[in-house]
């Protein structure tokens, strides 16, 4: 396997080599197309960026950067970083990053998993998803999962920490459902109304009664209380547009000739 000395600007790699250990000053990037697993050692240290984009590849990453590691894409495996005081952008969409102890700065940009023995502070990116672990062991059913909101401010990716399951929204969606009449034909319902057939009504019964087994359940998962909140508003959806105006003709009032009567009998 032969050496590889890495330069400022890109470097393009297509096969195994061995990064050598060495000092650059300005940003470097790395398109490494290889499968073989990428090792970056200690002793190289890099005054500046580092960007890496290995989408076939797992990385180890020993380095020191003084700037930011943005690490586009790896291998299904993961990107090991081996260096605590290193500043990490993670952009590759349902990878992993483990780290081996902690890092000075992270940001989360796409869905990942994060495997840390410790706690660690991450800005994560709206509605991305991060999947956290203490090790890879441990299903995605037992990890914490943390999605990322308009805050730009760092959370705590904490392993051993479950977070709170905010059921509030779940809760005013069942409590804001409302039934229109049932009928068969409408003929029965005034045209001012709305009606139903019992099969549409039961549908949206039993959605209910589902988001409401969900926020009953003390062990209930953000994930599930949030697909069980986009379920129900898909049946409260088909239960609207399942709705249609009465026909019921209008009633002709009854005529009072009482007083017409007597008045003529008189």
């Amino acid at each position: 396997m032969e050496n590889y000395t890495l330069k400022a600007g890109i470097n393009n790699i297509a096969k195994q080599v061995n990064i050598v250990a060495s000092e650059i000053t300005g940003d470097v990037t790395i398109e490494y197309t290889s499968e073989a697993d990428l090792n970056l050692p200690a002793g190289l240290k890099i005054t500046g960026n580092l960007t890496v984009n290995a989408p076939k590849a797992t990385v180890n990453n020993n380095a020191t950067v003084t700037g930011t590691i943005t690490i586009k894409d790896v291998k299904a495996g993961t990107w090991n970083e081996l260096v605590s005081a290193n500043k990490l952008v993670f952009e590759a969409a349902g990878k992993t990053l483990k780290i081996n102890d902690t890092v000075a700065a992270l940001t989360i940009n796409a869905n990942a998993t994060v495997i840390t023995p410790k706690t660690v502070n991450a800005v994560v990116k709206k509605d991305v998803t991060v999947i956290v672990k203490a090790d890879a062991t441990v299903s995605d059913d037992k990890a914490v999962k943390i999605v990322g909101t308009e805050s730009e401010e760092p959370v705590k990716l904490d392993p051993k920490e479950t977070p709170e399951v905010n059921k509030t929204a779940l809760t005013e969606a069942i409590a804001a459902v409302k039934y229109v009449k049932v009928s068969t034909d409408g003929s029965d319902v005034e045209k001012t109304e709305k009606w139903t057939t019992q099969e549409a009504k039961t549908a949206l019964e039993n959605a209910v009664k589902v988001a409401q087994a969900v926020v009953d359940k003390a062990e209930a998962t953000q994930e599930e209380v949030d697909n069980a909140k986009t379920t129900l508003a898909e049946a409260i959806s088909a239960y609207t547009e399942a709705q249609k105006d009465g026909t019921k003709p209008e009633e002709t009032p009854e005529v009072n000739k009482t007083a017409l009567t007597e008045a003529i009998a008189a």
